[in-house]
């Protein structure tokens, strides 16, 4: 269960105080129930972005090797968390776009980023394009948006769980990374997420997106995913803390296995075609990075830690209990 979120009647910072406490406090609980779900980190640290040669965009060919080899694993859902709307050398990214055209109909949904830049108006920031939507309309690839917000103190709390917003000159609803892979892993079809977002949808480009409240009722025991909700629905739930160099996060699950494994993804780039990577069947998979000059690390309750490791925090409160809401006025008194 989530720990409980403090009374609203206290101020915000105060309010935060507390439940970063709690969640210090409760990381080390029993560990989940054996039906959580697992992580495996194909992790970009700083020897991998050495030997690739410290480049300033990660190479799209060294990508494509990634997604490949990963998804022989067999992982329950694949994610890639680097932003494709930066441009790499042609010849590199080709085989990208060779590799995604063609991303097998019974590979693992694979879940690819989007980001947003300036917006040609006020109303609204819009998506970022990439060179790869046109070649990723399969069923089984989708795309998300990694939002999280830095509170003043710089640390990150609370996750924006979709956006009404333009692709073009088109009104889309975009689910986060977080509630698109949580999502897959519960096994929830594309349509029903596409409806249940619908109403956060701006009527056109020229107009901001709907401020309401969508309530999603996906678990038997009550629990729900709420977006656009009071404050405790936006509260990330931090259970897993990062440890540098270490090739298993979190904690012993009941079926033997850790939390979270990590695998250096050069060495994961070179495995031969046909050989799956030990540890990563069944889990949900994410390649990002941890280098030191990658810009994608965070200050967190449970201390600093790479972008990979948040987006993993989240879709593990998500997945298992939907989004936090404060306990009943008896329960806190």
């Amino acid at each position: 269960m989530h720990p409980p979120v403090p009374l609203l009647t206290f101020t915000r910072p105060t309010a935060d105080a507390m439940a970063d406490v709690m969640m210090r406090r409760s990381f080390l609980s029993p560990a989940s129930p054996i039906a959580a779900p697992r992580f495996a980190f194909i992790n970009i640290d700083d020897a991998t972005w050495v030997a690739w040669g410290a480049p300033l965009i990660t190479p799209r060919n060294k990508i494509a090797a990634l997604l490949a080899r990963v998804a022989e694993s067999k992982p329950a859902v694949i994610i890639l968390d680097v932003d494709l709307a930066f441009r790499d050398e042609v010849n590199s990214e080709n085989i990208l776009k060779s590799f995604l055209s063609s991303y097998p109909a019974e590979a693992a949904p694979l879940v690819l980023v989007r980001s947003f830049e300036p917006a040609s108006n006020a109303s609204h920031s819009e998506l970022r394009p990439t060179q790869f939507e046109p070649l990723t309309q399969q069923a089984n690839v989708y795309w998300a948006l990694p939002s999280f917000e830095r509170d003043e103190d710089g640390v990150v709390r609370r996750w924006q769980l979709a956006a009404g917003t333009c692709d073009a000159t088109a009104p889309v609803t975009v689910p986060s990374v977080q509630l698109q892979s949580a999502w897959l892993w519960l096994g929830k079809s594309r349509e029903l997420l596409h409806t249940s977002l619908a109403r956060l949808r701006p009527e056109n480009c020229d107009v901001p997106a709907p401020d309401v409240h969508v309530k999603i009722d996906l678990f038997s025991d009550g629990h729900a995913i709420e977006i656009n909700g009071n404050d405790p629905s936006s509260r990330i739930i931090y259970s897993i803390p990062w440890v540098p160099n270490a090739m298993i996060q979190g904690q012993l699950m009941p079926d033997g296995n850790f939390k979270v494994v990590v695998r250096n993804a050069d060495t994961v780039s070179r495995i031969q075609p046909g050989n799956g990577i030990p540890g990563i069947a069944g889990t949900i998979a994410i390649i990002g990075g941890s280098f030191h000059d990658s810009g994608d690390w965070y200050r967190t309750p449970l201390g600093q830690m790479p972008g990979a490791l948040v987006l993993i925090n989240s879709i593990d409160a998500l997945a298992q209990h939907g989004t936090p809401k404060a306990p009943a006025l008896e329960k806190q008194l």
